[in-house]
């Protein structure tokens, strides 16, 4: 390939610059969680049993791979119980797990599963049975207390992704766009064979990598045997599919326009079935789209790339080129708008959550550089229209460092999960001597666990204590929470309830209403969202 980066000038240069840092801004976040939520648990968390339960029932809101997952249970001792593997259901959305009969104490219930999008997701959670019932009190902020993600530092993680992206798109794209090419001299030809070998060979190196970056993940607590029951995960035969192409690729490749054409189509299939299209509830229909818009992609990141190699080098057979690709880029660009806004709204139907996660703050980073690229273009076209060389190709490098950027931010939204995680609501306020405290558990639609502490200095006397919860979403009334007192020590009450007093998703607010014995009543309100 020509050696286009010694001769990029300092626009150019700042151009890059620029582009790495809206890049890196929008980033890394903290933490990379998996798709797959827990919607329902038996035993739920943070309850007290007056018995034993019988089994551990845990679904989820999406199914998840038939394999690699357990669940384990600890008694107060942190021994771990004699108990039968895990078993899944039909639909693949629940696991079962029967109990031996447990005495009085407190337990811990981990879990590990890898959701459809092949992601892992590990989480534990307390419930008690009999006297320990206090215990569960204290630990009443433990729900889902770890979780399997990629650190921020793991920059071998996100380095491998993103270049996996990048090679992935411009391969495809370089086979593309051969059979729409003029060749003036064999030795033409012969260099753009030589880039496409290349480009297959590190496509391959970026492959492997990401291979073992993710089959390393989602082997984390298992034994190097159960290897062979990942190759039947979704991610699996994405990466037996990969590099089943990749091999005979050396071969068969631009030779035939037909033959080329199913192989860039079932190479951006075999990636598409290895991410979050696998996890929607219609995942024909995702991954068809997924490979709509990486099609699209590859269409204007193969033709970029070779427009910016051969500009000086063969710069006639780039000028007949350009009408060409101009329409295409212009086509692959509104296909990338449809496409996204359409996986978008399957996978966040709710467009006001974007706010809320990494994947939608990203998501805005990628609409806010596309729109960059489409002035970027603008200009193209008018400079190409004016026959000037110099500013085309400064534009034309411009536009390359936004596609770079564009694919980086890709790279990283694969792998972030776009439903924001509902978190449980920890709140604490004081005011007039009087300090409450609420805790909600899990905060999702259903059965929540509630508690109230109410705590005042020796001159007030606490009469009651009542806990109302409204929506903000929907108009209906309060819903009154019917607390019972659970502790009472000198002037701190508590209160709990468990009940089904958050029915459904949206905005809330919790009103909580402490009167003294003299009638006096002091409210505190707190809103909180269920997403």
């Amino acid at each position: 390939m020509p050696k286009v980066a010694e001769k990029m000038n300092g626009n150019t240069k700042w151009f890059l610059t620029v582009a790495l840092l809206l890049f890196f801004v929008f980033l890394f976040p903290t933490q990379v969680i998996a798709h797959s939520i827990l919607e329902k648990a038996y035993p739920e968390p943070n309850v007290n049993y007056p018995s034993s339960p019988s089994e551990i029932v845990l679904a989820f809101n999406e199914r998840m791979e038939n394999g690699l997952f357990y669940i384990k249970t600890y008694d107060g001792g942190g021994k771990a119980l004699n108990t039968q593997p895990a078993e899944i259901s039909k639909d693949q959305k629940e696991l079962h797990q029967l109990l031996p009969k447990l005495p009085d104490g407190i337990y811990t219930v981990s879990y590990r599963i890898i959701s459809a999008d092949g992601h892992p997701i590990e989480n534990s959670y307390i419930f008690t049975v009999g006297q320990a019932g206090d215990l569960t009190i204290k630990n009443a902020a433990n729900v889902y207390v770890s979780k399997v993600g990629i650190s921020q530092n793991d920059w071998l993680y996100w380095i491998t992704r993103i270049c996996y992206y990048f090679l992935l798109l411009s391969l495809t794209g370089w086979i593309m766009w051969y059979h729409f090419l003029h060749f003036e001299t064999v030795e033409w030809r012969r260099g753009y064979h030589h880039a496409a070998k290349l480009l297959l060979m590190l496509y391959l190196i970026a492959s492997i990598d990401s291979m073992l970056l993710q089959f390393s993940r989602l082997l984390t607590g298992f034994g190097i045997d159960q290897f062979t029951v990942i190759l039947k995960t979704s991610a699996g035969i994405s990466w037996l599919l990969t590099f089943l192409l990749i091999v005979p690729g050396y071969f068969i490749l631009l030779k035939h326009k037909l033959v080329d054409g199913l192989w860039v189509v079932s190479m951006l299939a075999a990636k598409s079935i290895n991410g979050h299209a696998m996890g929607s509830k219609h995942p024909l229909f995702t991954v068809l789209m997924d490979v709509t818009h990486l099609f699209a992609a590859s269409v204007w990141a193969g033709g970029l790339l070779y427009i910016l190699l051969y500009w000086r080098k063969q710069r006639m057979g780039v000028i007949h080129f350009l009408p060409v690709f101009s329409k295409a880029a212009l086509i692959s660009i509104i296909t990338l708008t449809v496409t996204g806004t359409i996986s978008t709204l399957i996978f966040l139907p709710n467009l006001q959550d974007i706010l809320f996660t990494d994947w939608g703050l990203l998501l805005l980073a990628k609409i806010f550089i596309i729109f960059l690229v489409v002035a970027s273009a603008g200009l193209l076209r008018f400079f190409m229209k004016k026959k000037m060389a110099r500013r085309f190709a400064f534009w034309l490098k411009a536009d390359f460092s936004l596609m770079a950027s564009i694919v980086g931010i890709v790279g990283v939204l694969t792998v972030l999960n776009p439903v924001p995680q509902n978190q449980p609501v920890i709140w604490s306020e004081s005011r007039d001597n009087i300090a409450v405290k609420l805790t909600i558990t899990p905060n999702m639609p259903g059965m929540n666990h509630f508690i109230v502490e109410a705590k005042t200095n020796q001159s007030i006397k606490i009469k009651n204590v009542e806990l109302k919860i409204k929506s903000k979403t929907n108009e209906i009334g309060p819903i009154q929470v019917p607390l019972s007192t659970d502790r009472l020590t000198g002037e701190q009450l508590l209160y709990a309830c468990d009940g089904p007093f958050l029915p459904f998703a949206g905005v809330w607010a919790s009103e909580i209403r402490v009167m003294d014995v003299d009638d006096n009543e002091t409210v505190f309100i707190k809103d909180f969202t269920i997403h």
